[in-house]
């Protein structure tokens, strides 16, 4: 537990708040809700496609590493009473 930067809710309430906050794009461009955006970087000669998709991905991601971050810590905990 103290090896853990942050906790696994925090981490979950972050995902959460990502995987809702994917969809503004779309709300300040006119369109429904959670239509996808894209939008294009040029890095080092290299073009990276960002989309709201990938982003509402990495949020359900955290949502689900730290839901199960959580239960695994609540069960070694509920093991060692």
């Amino acid at each position: 537990r103290r090896a853990i930067a942050f906790h696994p809710m925090s981490i979950s309430a972050a995902g959460v708040f990502l995987a809702g906050l994917s969809g503004m794009p779309s709300f300040f461009t006119g369109q429904a809700w959670m239509t996808s955006q894209w939008w294009y970087l040029h890095l080092a000669n290299v073009e990276v496609p960002l989309s709201t998709p990938l982003f509402f991905d990495i949020g359900v991601y955290l949502v689900v590493v730290g839901s199960i971050s959580s239960i695994a810590l609540a069960l070694e905990e509920r093991e060692s009473d």
